[in-house]
């Protein structure tokens, strides 16, 4: 890729500034605070966007720093040429990242190229982020260091390079896919597959045993419910003996038969009774006037006649008592009373029964209704399940393996891969080191931390680069940031923002000649100083 131009809306303290660039060494040359830096910042901006983490300090807040005083919005375009083709990338970027909008367009075709229409085209144009872009290509004032990160992109790139020749076939990736296969069975925020199936399994097992319980419960209520229905039937069976009763109406019947003669005949007895009562009063009372009128006149004929009047008295005495004897007794009415007795006592059976059969009715269809309402499966079914969960954690727990023992056949070759890439890395600094320090030194032995040691030629010593001087020390990590450009990119830009600051003369010449001599890329060199100008020329 090429930067061909730029055109800065507004940003920072430029405003409507057209700015062209050759494909080999440019050379931006002015004093300080005139906006080299925020030239170079714009590149990085329009390649990668403004980062959304929050930063609180106004430097390093990208989004506050370079928007221009008063203003609620800044931008530009960029042109740049990769491979064949011209993109013009138009960015605009507001107060927040709500307001931001990128588009990248085809200069031949005028068509819009949605793939590179992103948060970072950079990307894609250079296949690299940011946090790598910064750490190869753009080499800023007093910054030659290369640090280390947790996802070092830089770092794997080289890795798999030198692994199979594709920096873009990631052992980090392949690393990240294990460990996220592995959380995704035994992790634990958010659960795994295992944990989840280990708190399935607790639940089964709870479900086991409330379902014992209810397995027993149900047992006692089928035996209960059994014996309910079957007394139920049984009363639903029930007819009251009536053989007792029919009895009493026979004889009740009987009864009034043998009382209507009775009474028949106590009536012809009575009759007699008071016609023979009559009569012997009737006598009696002739008797008795005639004794009282023969008194005054004749009193020895009154004599028989007093006998008489006494003879009918007793015969109507006698009469009158046996009138008394031939009372009829109630028979019928006493069998009556036993007849109701007994049909007062089976319609109070027959009441008990219905009464009996409704509430064990009742009682049936509450415990049907609690055994249907009991809705689990059977001990059978949660075993069945559980088996399967098990079997499930033993295969999740076989994958875990596997995983493990890949990440662990990994983890050696990417130990050797270190070795492998390390190697080249250190004999492409090498090369440079020796370059642009005139043969003072010539090896560097790089760790993957980017920690470095250089050998004097002089002594054959190795030496920590940190306790060389600073004008050194930039040497050795500008030579390091070259090897790592060598190995990873092939036709892409390289911005220097003042990183030649404390370099003397002698180094930086050296450095100079190396770039125009070496160097057959595009190279951006920003600085307050003439002589990197005077070097090129």
């Amino acid at each position: 890729m090429i930067i061909k131009s730029l055109y800065i809306n507004k940003f920072g303290a430029i405003s409507g500034k057209t700015i062209n660039f050759n494909d080999s060494i440019n050379v931006i040359c002015s004093d300080n605070e005139t906006g080299k830096s925020t030239i170079a910042e714009f590149i990085k901006i329009m390649l990668y966007g403004i980062p959304t983490r929050g930063v609180k300090n106004i430097r390093g807040n990208e989004r506050v720093k370079y928007m221009p005083w008063g203003e609620n919005k800044m931008g530009g375009e960029m042109t740049v040429i990769a491979g064949d083709t011209e993109y013009t990338i138009i960015r605009s970027f507001g107060k927040r990242k709500s307001e931001d909008a990128v588009t990248v367009i085809n200069s031949l075709t005028g068509e819009t190229e949605k793939e590179l229409s992103t948060e970072a085209p950079g990307e894609k144009l250079l296949g690299v982020g940011r946090e790598g872009f910064e750490k190869t290509l753009y080499i800023k004032q007093l910054s030659s260091r290369i640090e280390p990160d947790k996802e070092d992109e830089i770092l794997n790139k080289l890795i798999n390079l030198a692994q199979s020749g594709d920096e873009e076939t990631s052992f980090q990736r392949a690393v990240s896919i294990l460990d996220a296969a592995a959380k995704e069975l035994s992790g634990s925020r958010p659960k795994g597959k295992m944990l989840i199936l280990q708190d399935e399994i607790t639940n089964l097992l709870e479900k086991r045993s409330k379902a014992e319980s209810m397995q027993m419960l149900v047992s006692d209520l089928s035996v209960k419910l059994k014996r309910l229905t079957a007394e139920k039937a049984r009363l639903e069976a029930y007819s009251p003996d009536r053989t007792y009763l029919e009895k009493l109406k026979k004889e009740y019947s009987d009864a009034l038969v043998k009382q209507t003669r009775q009474n028949k005949k106590h009536a012809e007895m009575l009759g007699r009774k008071i016609f023979l009562s009559k009569i012997m009063l009737f006598a009696l009372v002739l008797c008795f006037a005639a004794s009282l009128v023969l008194v005054y006149f004749k009193p020895f004929f009154s004599f028989p006649f007093f006998i008489l009047a006494a003879i009918f008295s007793v015969l109507l005495y006698k009469v009158k008592s046996s009138k008394t004897q031939c009372e009829n007794t109630d028979i019928a009415g006493a069998v009556l009373k036993k007849v109701e007795n007994e049909e007062t006592r089976i319609n109070t059976e027959i009441k008990q029964n219905t009464s009996s059969i409704i509430e064990l009715t009742r009682q049936i269809s509450d415990i049907q209704n609690q055994i249907e309402n009991m809705d689990m499966p059977s001990v059978g079914q949660i075993d069945e399940m559980i088996a399967r969960c098990k079997e499930k954690y033993n295969y999740y727990g076989q994958c875990l393996n596997d995983i493990n023992l890949a990440k662990s056949c990994l983890q050696q070759a990417f130990e050797e891969l270190q070795k492998s890439f390390g190697k080249r890395l250190n004999e492409e600094t090498s090369k440079i080191i020796k370059e642009i320090t005139g043969g003072k030194y010539v090896d560097v032995l790089v760790d993957n931390e980017y920690n470095m040691q250089v050998r004097k030629a002089d002594t054959n010593e190795l030496v920590d680069a940190q306790y060389l001087s600073n004008g050194t020390y930039d040497q050795i990590y500008f030579a390091l940031r070259l090897g790592i450009v060598h190995m990873l990119f092939d036709n892409v830009p390289i911005i220097l923002d003042e990183a030649f600051v404390q370099y003397d003369d002698n180094r930086l010449r050296a450095v100079m000649e190396y770039i125009k001599n070496k160097e057959n890329r595009q190279i951006l060199l920003f600085s307050c100083h003439k002589r990197e100008k005077s070097y090129i020329n």
